[in-house]
């Protein structure tokens, strides 16, 4: 028997979910909704390449003359998931430490 992937379960889910709506006294949509976010976080997700400060942080520090260095942050919760280090250079943590979510850890050159 094969095992389903976390993608796979997502989608049969979401089929289940249509075909239930007519029946929604009987199915809980709650219970529903947190298997396929749960599930959604097991999916490695690609860290966003951006600053340590953005928006009118950024521009504050920018106006006072002082560096904004070049960071990873987590796509869904915005929090920093990378490890800086002169010697073995930027590393992306498996995980995000604050919302669970998978995250790839190779950095694509841009």
């Amino acid at each position: 028997m094969e095992t389903m992937t976390a993608q796979q379960a997502i989608e049969k889910l979401e089929k289940y979910k249509t075909a239930a709506e007519f029946a929604e006294n009987i199915y809980d949509t709650e219970l529903h909704n947190a298997c396929i976010s749960a599930l959604d976080k097991q999916i490695p997700k690609a860290p966003r390449k951006t600053t340590i400060f953005e928006g009118t942080q950024a521009e504050k520090l920018a106006a006072k003359g002082l560096k904004n260095y070049e960071t990873y942050k987590c796509p869904v919760c915005s929090w920093i998931v990378a490890d800086r280090s002169f010697i073995t250079g930027i590393k992306i943590s498996n995980f995000c430490e604050n919302c669970g979510q998978a995250l790839e850890t190779e950095i694509t050159k841009e």
